[in-house]
């Protein structure tokens, strides 16, 4: 993975495809676990394989569907490329749902391009952001005084 310009590169120059024409998927730590969103260009945040990438193609203006897998907790014993490498402790059909989704956005971006597909990926159901506030506010929560056995929400 770190090395991905060595192969993408040469893969474009030979298909003369412009950098925006290349689709990368890759993982992304800064997205929670599960999230999958779309952009062009950008930095790479500390990814080798996109520094690989962006120096072969000469720019970083190539499409990204980016793969949420979330930073690893702070007593997470390893460093930050052990958490990348190591197997997801999610159940295994969260993992298949996220890849499902990212193959979903991959092939929408092939067929309506980027723009569309993020319009479309991206966009919450109307009244998702208020549903989701209001099951959070009816969620049970710790209460201190009993060592942590469930309480009522304020």
């Amino acid at each position: 993975m770190n090395l991905s310009g060595d192969s993408v590169g040469p893969a474009a120059g030979s298909l003369h495809a412009a950098p925006r024409q290349v689709v990368v998927v890759h993982d992304d730590l800064d997205l929670p676990f599960g999230t999958v969103r779309g952009k062009v260009g950008g930095g790479t945040a500390g990814h080798n394989g996109l520094r690989s990438i962006s120096a072969r193609l000469g720019s970083g203006d190539y499409v990204r569907i980016r793969i949420g897998i979330g930073r690893p907790p702070e007593d997470f014993p390893g460093d930050t490329a052990a958490w990348v490498l190591m197997a997801f402790d999610e159940p295994a059909d969260d993992v298949a749902a996220m890849l499902d989704r990212a193959l979903v956005m991959t092939e929408a971006v092939l067929a309506d391009g980027i723009d569309s597909a993020i319009a479309r990926f991206h966009a919450a159901e109307p009244g998702s952001r208020a549903r989701e506030r209001q099951r959070h506010r009816a969620e049970p929560t710790p209460d201190a005084t009993d060592g942590g056995a469930q309480g009522d929400a304020e």
